[in-house]
């Protein structure tokens, strides 16, 4: 088993940006509905099983998860995410890059299904859905089927000098 570890996600969205309409560093949105605007997401789930954990990185600054039973079971109630992890942001002239930092609870094992995605808020209040695969018609990240990441996390390796 696992004992945890830290995992570090780096995402780049690049081109007209300045059509983005990206929340300012500093600015308060609900943290239940950091999605809602434009903002980058990572699920990760234990190899086996229908739970799953959700981070949601905004622009600015904040971080919310949530932890899930089932598909889109929470598993505390709604208004109880939990801040854990953090990220750094950065934007220039064609780019944003957001890296965000977070803890893996050892209770996923020793490997995880991982699902990077994002929500891209246009100047007109539209909402695009990204991810390195949409498994049905329409745009769901909490689907399991778009965990096509594999995590394999191996024990510590302690180097020893002579």
């Amino acid at each position: 088993m696992s004992t945890g570890g830290e995992l570090v996600a780096r995402y780049a969205v690049a081109g007209e940006i300045d059509r983005l309409r990206i929340p300012a560093r500093g600015e308060r949105l609900d943290p239940d509905r950091l999605w809602a605007h434009t903002c980058c997401e990572l699920f990760v789930a234990p190899a086996s099983g229908d739970g799953y954990l959700e981070w949601n990185f905004s622009p600015t600054g904040q971080v919310a998860r949530f932890e899930f039973s089932a598909y889109r079971t929470r598993s505390s109630s709604p208004g109880a995410s939990t801040v854990v992890g953090d990220s750094t942001v950065s934007v220039h002239d064609r780019e944003l890059r957001l890296e965000a930092r977070v803890p893996l609870p050892p209770h996923l094992g020793d490997t995880a299904r991982i699902a990077l995605t994002a929500v891209l808020e246009d100047a007109s209040g539209t909402l695009s859905y990204w991810a390195l695969r949409h498994p049905c018609d329409r745009p769901d990240f909490h689907r399991l089927e778009g965990f096509v990441l594999a995590l394999t996390m191996g024990p510590p390796i302690e180097i020893v000098h002579e």
